[in-house]
């Protein structure tokens, strides 16, 4: 990944000198935890609701639940807070990508069964320590133990809690599925969403947390399997979710949440432009023109449109030949016109599935040389 520049915080030393720190991500999600596990302030819970979600304690990490949808999994990082409400956090990485349907209904599958639970739960998970003690060690002033308990059960009960999303970059369509959630929930909820990076100057490291500006604070009041089931595969256009369906008819094994995950990739560069009907899609290149199309049954690069256009702006040809050499272990076997680089090259479907990170780097080292 990129380092995000724009987000980076400035250093000035004692000498007035200004220093930006390097970027340097989570090596993977277990590292993401750990962090979060050993400050839980680093979570900007108070910038939400400052009277219900500051002086979080842990209560464990990959706690073992029982899920409506898959029959068990496991939450992040479950926290409490001084008044007894409940945190839960799902960490995702931008380098696992991860369908935003599947994200959201994780997290919403394991706080429809916290709601179950009782005080006594939470303290066993917590065991062998006390949960009020260590509580009351950060928060001296919260009531007594029984009144404590009550008002943890009222919250659970209610599910007067709040759900996080927490990775090292938050994505355009997670954002989107948020916009949808505010016009579906029924039960009393809150969702954000949280960005966490991590720069490092001179052996120290700096923790950024920043909510996303298009987080929304959803409060209704039930958590149903119908609004998991509800969550949209698409949050696009209607030409689009036209395409799609026809897409995926037309190629098994790829589902519309691939597709529709495949063009987020697209559409959170800024290397390209999508052109959408309802029979085809085409991927462009900004200031230089089509760069690959899907279509009812294809994948495709069109190579002589690729290198007219190469050789029209007096580009170096040896660009063109490096992409299709990148992409011999994608082709579709007997489908491609001949293997010269000025006929139309077929893909297989893995560039959109078990493929897909590895084909979005090889569509942005091209478009980085335009």
């Amino acid at each position: 990944m990129s380092a995000p520049i724009a987000k980076a915080p400035l250093i000035i030393d004692s000498k007035g000198k200004l220093h930006i720190p390097t970027y340097k991500p989570f090596a993977n999600e277990t590292e993401l935890q750990e962090t979060l596990a050993a400050a839980p302030s680093i979570l900007p819970t108070a910038e939400i609701d400052n009277r219900k979600f500051t002086n979080l304690t842990l209560i464990g990490r990959e706690i073992r639940i029982n899920t409506t949808k898959q029959g068990k999994g496991k939450i992040d990082l479950l926290y409490i807070s001084q008044t007894g409400h409940l945190v839960i956090v799902e960490t995702k990485l931008w380098k696992n990508p991860e369908a935003c349907r599947e994200v959201i209904g994780q997290i919403f599958d394991y706080a429809a069964n916290i709601q179950k639970w009782t005080y006594s739960d939470l303290s066993n998970v917590y065991k062998p320590r006390n949960l009020y003690k260590d509580i009351k060690r950060i928060t001296p002033d919260i009531p007594d133990e029984s009144v404590f308990i009550d008002q943890v059960n009222n919250n659970l009960k209610k599910a007067d809690f709040l759900m996080m999303i927490v990775g090292d970059e938050i994505r355009q369509s997670l954002e989107t599925v948020t916009d949808f959630l505010t016009a579906r929930l029924d039960k009393y909820c809150r969702l954000a969403l949280c960005e966490v990076l991590t720069y490092t100057q001179n052996n120290i490291t700096v923790v950024m947390p920043r909510l996303t500006l298009s987080t929304k604070i959803i409060e209704r009041t039930v958590l149903t399997d119908k609004v998991i089931e509800d969550i949209p595969k698409s949050s696009n256009t209607g030409s689009l979710k036209s395409f799609i369906k026809i897409f995926v008819e037309s190629i098994p094994g790829i589902t519309d949440v691939q597709i529709s995950e495949f063009i987020a990739d697209i559409e959170d560069s800024d290397k390209f432009l999508i052109d959408v009907n309802r029979q085809s899609i085409s991927i462009k290149i900004k200031n230089f023109g089509t760069l690959l199309q899907l279509a009812p049954g294809r994948i495709f690069i069109d190579g002589h449109k690729l290198t007219g256009s190469v050789a029209h702006r007096n580009k170096n040809p040896k660009i063109v030949r490096d992409l299709f050499t990148a992409l011999i272990p994608y082709k579709q076997k007997g489908k491609n016109d001949s293997n010269d680089i000025d006929s139309r090259q077929y893909l297989n479907k893995s560039v959109l599935t078990k493929n897909r990170p590895e084909f979005m780097e090889i569509l942005n080292t091209f478009a980085r040389n335009f």
